[in-house]
């Protein structure tokens, strides 16, 4: 049996076959939005705060301070990837996860 979704809005109907194409673009488009954006540069991840009004209060050695009402985030710059994890709680303080 070929299964047929009826879209609930425009009336269209699509085989499973089809369906199943779809969801697999979809996961992948996921996939590669997910690999990428958890590898960033330390000069990708300035320019997504700068772009996000975070305001760029002093330079202390490598390290660049944001600040954002009253939150204050430093960002080593070393020109090289951000670790996951230091990624991760950046993103996280910047309210951007």
């Amino acid at each position: 049996f070929l299964h047929i979704y009826r879209f609930r809005f425009t009336g269209y109907t699509i085989p499973k076959r089809e369906l199943n194409f779809l969801l697999i673009i979809r996961v992948v488009r996921v996939i590669i939005i997910f690999v990428r954006r958890w590898n960033m540069k330390d000069k990708e991840l300035i320019k997504l705060l700068k772009k996000n009004e975070w305001q760029l209060v002093r330079i202390n050695g490598s390290h660049h301070i944001f600040r954002k009402g009253g939150i204050t985030i430093a960002v080593p710059v070393h020109g090289k990837d951000v670790p996951t994890g230091l990624l991760h709680q950046i993103l996280k303080d910047a309210g951007l996860k």
